[in-house]
């Protein structure tokens, strides 16, 4: 039986904004490129090390993961609110930041990246993006997001979301609004480097619905397995492409958002029954939600969605098997390269360099661990 575990956040009330979200924008698809997933050829990977925290230090819940082009390997500890850094052979050679509120510390870190010799960790309760040197690790200069400078003043009710630095050195920050828990969309941006100056609008989505009900302890908010949500991601020249995982089919736009072309990857969707969704889940308000809930007829087509340094797309299918994940790898133009069938446990977070970084439990230990797996097409 797979199991997962679900955080699910108690409310006795809710407050949130009432302002009349927009509907989003439906791209003309007249650009479409249809590929075939048959015949499909098999890329294999090879485990060839694990990683622990700096200091042999124990981590035991893994965020975000990163590595540079020395081989050297960042990953978030999440309830240290720490980065851990480890050379190509699991030497652990520094840390950065901490839990706190002072310069290069962090409330709670989010995703981290590396661009052009520096590190970018996003802090997801102060809305600012820490910056580190990845010669010396050492804290830089901390970037604050927020909706105050966007223009018109009326954005000023969207709340700052996430941030991510794209190629050219700019940010692209994320903005939601929130009207319910089921109403909910995000707006993105482009900032410059202070994030200053902000331009307008250039793409837009729902964000992922949650399941709300007032139940026995309480009022209930939390993500069901098979709600489907908008995937986002971009390229080494700042393209931006979106998955709307119902469908396996990506959409590409540039810079400003702009709609270029699509790829359409016909699939057989696995049938939903609500038996597998409940025994996903071990926490009796979950399972109880689930019984309760009107379920889809499918699982969704697609699970994740990540781009590699070497701007190939590696896209993870919800299989006939529930066990597993089909992980289907796209050129530059969508053409399909291969394809590689993993544990759903083994949660794949980077790839660079010809190598991919995921994070898997360890029963042993009680704690997570960072694995490293050569790619061999």
């Amino acid at each position: 039986m797979l199991t997962r575990h679900l955080f699910i956040l108690f409310f006795v009330a809710i407050s949130v904004q009432c302002n009349e979200a927009k509907e989003p924008g439906k791209e003309d698809l007249l650009h479409l490129t249809s590929f075939s997933l048959d015949e499909v050829t098999d890329i294999e990977l090879v485990q060839d090390r694990s990683f622990r925290g700096s200091q042999n230090a124990e981590v035991t819940k893994i965020g975000d993961v990163a590595a540079d082009a020395s081989g050297n390997v960042y990953f978030v500890d999440e309830f240290k609110n720490k980065i851990h850094v480890v050379d190509s052979s699991g030497t652990p050679i520094g840390t950065m930041g901490r839990s706190g509120g002072r310069p290069g510390e962090f409330y709670k870190l989010g995703d981290i990246e590396i661009v052009n010799g520096k590190v970018y960790a996003f802090d997801e309760d102060r809305k600012a993006m820490n910056v580190y040197g990845t010669n010396d690790f050492n804290f830089q200069t901390s970037i604050e997001f927020t909706s105050s400078k966007l223009r018109p003043d009326s954005l000023a009710s969207l709340t700052p979301y996430s941030a991510t630095i794209l190629p050219d050195g700019l940010y692209l920050a994320g903005f939601q609004k929130v009207n319910s828990p089921t109403d909910r969309q995000l707006f993105f941006y482009r900032a410059d480097e202070l994030a200053e100056n902000y331009s307008g609008e250039i793409i837009s989505y729902p964000k992922r619905q949650l399941f709300a009900e007032n139940g026995p302890n309480g009022f209930v908010i939390m993500m069901m397995p098979y709600e489907p949500e908008t995937l986002l991601s971009h390229d080494t020249f700042g393209n931006l492409y979106t998955i709307f995982t119902e469908d396996f089919i990506i959409k590409k736009h540039d810079q400003n958002g702009n709609f270029l072309e699509a790829w359409q990857y016909p699939l057989t969707k696995k049938k939903l029954l609500k038996a597998d969704a409940i025994d996903m889940y071990t926490e009796t308000d979950i399972r109880r939600a689930i019984r309760g809930d009107d379920t889809p007829d499918t699982w969704p087509a697609v699970a994740h969605y990540l781009i590699d340094d070497n701007d190939q797309h590696w896209v993870a299918t919800v299989t006939q098997n529930l066990e597993n994940y089909t992980w289907f790898v796209l050129g530059k133009s969508g053409e399909v390269l291969g394809k590689s069938v993993l544990s759903r446990d083994i949660r794949i977070k980077a790839i660079n360099k010809s190598h991919l970084y995921a994070v898997k439990f360890n029963k042993q230990t009680y704690n997570e661990e960072l694995l490293r797996f050569s790619i061999q097409f």
